[in-house]
């Protein structure tokens, strides 16, 4: 029986072009034996056309059987750029240790392997895989959780690997004992084909995004807006007390902030609209409250009481909420995403109070005198005379995901909350979430959510959770599940992959939520592959010892998977 033979290793970051051709290559090759492991030396000094002897290799390698490989010439420069040289082909130690004992010994193994130059550092052993869909998959895979932690070092193992998951979980565990956590799942129609703690909760930063948004699409579905409306207790020119009711519209602005269309994104890498298009203001407002009469007013009351009044949630750190904050305070009448500061993010205290200022402020511009400004509860029988609406919760769960707005997501799983779940808190919403998941056929097991975002260093899901929800929005038919597959970033398009994995053959076929906090980051979502055929993956590193070396790992992943041949 046919089998296949993988090996790479991993030294420098530039590394993952070594990675793309031998796959490439060695996917391609036949192997006919079931050796699980090969003996590998980092300082094996083996040359072009040298015969490596079973003293060549560190301790007592034993009697040896030599196997033919073909070795890979590679040059690496400071720019990553790889020089394929030239292919040469040397003989290669295996020690018997390796080989099954029910297995003959072969007299003439076969040509055509791929070994990598031994200056680098290899982090992962060959390995024999089985399964055809495998071969690929399972090296990429190894290799990503490789190359994010490079100072791992080899360590022989006595027992061989007797299939590649095995062999995954060493890689893994080792990559454990330096910190890092790493968990992978893959997954394609439906069905999932490979596994690294899976199981395992992990933080996922801003991957729980698709939990929060998904059921927000579930519930509300696609075209529901949330209004924010004026209400007063009597009819004329002169009103004695005016409400400003919000409704947990997360987009409701002043029309300066929403001119200022850009911000600086977190990552420095994307700039992002302040709003999405047909976000309400309150100068609207004010306009609609001078249309039904109004010239003049006692008491403008800002009414917040759709949400509780609890601002923060478990586990936001505290440089969250200072100095360029990464969201604002959750309030069910905010404006400007809780900012009041257009070029310093600076965090009001107060935000419905703000708010029923700013609209105070936009009447007087209108002629309209406010004598004062509080906050509370809107008079029972009071009647509506005006209102302005949120986009639709499409559009904002677009805006959401496509640029990972925490301000948003937070918002949206009070609103779950508020609607479905009785109350317009994080807790009710979060109810709702695991009950919408559950219906969806999703799995909650080792999900623990205290927060709509993932910024909570308290947040956990499994791998195996989040593969599941992406095969549900991946597959799910319908004008909300349309809208919610187009949320997702796809690599060199506006949101947060818009400068990732640009390159020809990835460009608009890597789709994915990213995460970072901390010492997190993840990736998770769905690659076209060459043959068209989704394969949806979820990548989360926690613990990790240099954050920012692991977003090259993650688009490695998306550029390999991307040139899965799916036979």
């Amino acid at each position: 029986m046919s089998k296949h033979l993988h090996f790479f290793a991993v030294g420098r970051r530039s590394d993952p072009f070594v990675l793309l051709v031998v796959t490439l290559v060695v996917s391609r090759l036949p192997f006919a034996q079931d050796a699980s492991a090969f003996s590998h030396h980092e300082d094996l000094g083996v040359g072009k056309d040298e015969r490596a002897l079973p003293g060549d290799l560190p301790g007592d390698a034993g009697p040896a059987v030599v196997t033919r490989l073909v070795y890979l010439m590679n040059d690496f420069s400071d720019d990553e750029h790889l020089d394929l040289g030239v292919l040469t082909r040397f003989e290669y130690v295996v020690p018997h240790a390796f080989l099954p004992a029910d297995r003959a010994r072969p007299a003439t193994p076969p040509l055509g392997y791929i070994a990598v130059k031994p200056r680098l550092r290899p982090v992962c052993r060959l390995l024999i895989i089985p399964s055809t869909r495998l071969r690929l998959v399972v090296s990429i895979v190894l290799f990503v959780v490789a190359l994010a932690s490079p100072a791992l070092a080899y360590v022989p193992e006595k027992t061989p690997h007797r299939n590649a998951e095995a062999a995954a979980r060493t890689a893994i565990g080792q990559r454990g004992a330096l910190g890092t956590t790493a968990g992978v799942v893959l997954m394609r129609g439906g069905r999932e084909f490979f596994s690294i703690n899976g199981g395992r909760s992990m933080a996922p930063a801003s991957v729980l995004k698709l939990a929060t948004t998904t059921t927000a699409i579930v519930k509300f579905g696609p075209d529901h807006r949330f209004a924010t409306r004026a209400l007063v207790s009597n009819r004329g020119a002169g009103i004695s007390t005016l409400s400003l009711v919000g409704g947990g519209d997360p987009t409701l602005a002043t029309e300066v902030y929403r001119q200022h269309r850009y911000l600086p994104a977190p990552t420095d890498v994307i700039k992002r609209p302040a709003f999405p298009d047909g976000s309400a203001t309150v100068d609207q407002l004010a306009a609609r409250i001078k249309a039904a009469g109004v010239r003049s007013i006692g008491t403008l009351v800002a009414d917040d009481t759709v949400f509780d009044s609890v601002k923060t949630q478990e586990g936001w750190l505290p440089r969250y909420l200072v100095n360029d904050p990464d969201v604002g305070y959750i309030d069910g009448l905010t404006i400007n995403e809780g900012y009041g500061d257009i070029d310093q993010k600076t965090l009001v205290p107060n935000p419905a109070l703000t708010a029923g200022k700013a609209l105070a402020s936009a009447l007087n511009v209108l002629g309209i005198s406010v004598r004062r400004v509080t906050t509370g509860r809107a008079p029972r029988g009071a009647a509506e005379i005006a209102r302005v609406e949120s986009p639709t919760v499409g559009e904002i769960v677009d805006f959401t995901n496509r640029y990972s707005i925490n301000y948003n997501a937070e918002m949206l799983l009070k609103d779950i909350g508020a609607s479905f779940g009785g109350r317009g808190s994080t807790a009710a919403g979060i109810a709702v979430v695991k009950s919408t998941l559950r219906a969806l056929g999703v799995s909650t097991r080792g999900l623990v959510m205290t927060d709509g975002s993932g910024l909570s260093v308290l947040d956990r899901v499994t791998p195996r959770t989040v593969a599941g929800l992406l095969e549900r929005i991946l597959t799910k038919q319908g004008p909300g599940w349309d809208a919610l597959r187009g949320s997702i970033p796809v690599s060199g398009e506006p949101g947060t992959l818009l400068k990732r994995m640009t390159g020809p053959l990835t460009k608009d076929r890597v789709h994915g939520k990213t995460g970072q906090i901390e010492h997190v980051r993840a990736m998770s979502g769905w690659v076209v592959p060459l043959d068209g055929v989704p394969i949806v993956y979820v990548a989360i590193f926690n613990n990790a010892r240099s954050p920012s070396a692991l977003t090259k790992p993650l688009d490695v992943l998306g550029v390999l998977l991307a040139l899965f041949p799916g036979t």
